[in-house]
């Protein structure tokens, strides 16, 4: 094909997947324990040491790349005459999509002959990771890189994700909570449930007295939305809490589900909801691809 296209770790999709799909990865920056980090999901990231140590106070930091950080990674490509896809996670969260509007345009002075799209997805984590894999699949059909890019900024807002947190500071410190201090108390075995609103931010929509009462919120908000077994996959994503995801993905296989994959929250996504932190994200009924 004439196009590639790349998302970043941020979309927690699995490495080995991004690769086997010739889906470029740009690798998210994170300090940890005075050491830098560059993520890359499902490969090299030990899900219970990191969280462990969050829970014994570490705090580790996240950064956005820079522009020069994605010219590194697209220049191969442009130089081969390729043209360039980027699915960005949600501007609302990171700056990350604007640092890729910056690379695009020096990158064009030097390539004013090809084509590059950043599309800001609204979404993070494996809600954003849906839509690449989605995009994966056009790709592979023989789609264009218009009718790709076209057809994820029509649909981004089916791709659905919602999560329980245990402790709600992780978010509030790092301001990626729209309105929590307001929404929620000291309230004892609370869960927050927060969804993706349609501008891309992270917010809080319920208050459940225990997490088994939680999880159970979640399943019904897929069984009202979700497109039908057979027509769309889901995501479990768990922050050091694998039972319990497991237990979730047995509840969705019984309900017909088949295509499930349980996927780790990684350390940048895992630095602002913290451990315990459990999500299911799959893609609303619509119109196939």
């Amino acid at each position: 094909m004439d196009y590639v296209i790349m998302t970043d770790s941020d979309s927690e999709l699995d490495y080995a997947y991004a690769a086997g799909h010739g889906v470029l990865m740009l690798l998210m920056p994170y300090t940890h324990m005075g050491q830098e980090h560059a993520y890359r999901p499902s490969y090299d990231f030990d899900t219970e040491k990191f969280y462990g140590e969050l829970r014994r106070g570490e705090v580790p930091t996240t950064a956005c790349p820079n522009p020069h950080d994605f010219l590194t990674l697209w220049e191969p490509h442009l130089k081969q005459g390729k043209d360039i896809a980027y699915l960005a996670l949600s501007s609302a969260l990171s700056n990350t999509y604007e640092n890729a509007l910056m690379a695009r345009e020096e990158a064009l002075e030097s390539y004013p002959q090809r084509t590059i799209r950043v599309v800001d997805t609204l979404r993070i984590s494996m809600a954003m990771g849906l839509l690449v894999m989605i995009a994966a699949s056009m790709r592979e059909q023989g789609k264009t890189l218009a009718e790709v890019c076209d057809w994820v900024e029509e649909n981004r807002l089916r791709a659905r994700a919602w999560f329980i947190v245990d402790d709600l500071h992780y978010l509030s410190r790092g301001g990626r909570l729209s309105g929590s201090a307001a929404f929620f108390g000291t309230i004892l075995d609370v869960k927050p449930v927060l969804t993706i609103d349609d501008a891309g931010r992270l917010v809080p929509v319920e208050k459940i007295k225990g997490r088994k009462k939680a999880i159970r919120y979640m399943l019904e908000q897929m069984d009202k939305e979700a497109a039908g077994p057979g027509e769309g996959f889901v995501a479990i994503c768990q922050a050091d809490c694998y039972g319990d995801a497991k237990s979730v993905e047995e509840k969705i296989g019984q309900r017909g589900y088949a295509d499930t994959v349980v996927n780790p929250v990684g350390p940048v996504v895992g630095s602002h909801v913290g451990p315990g932190t459990l999500g299911i994200c799959y893609m609303k009924k619509g119109d196939s691809v």
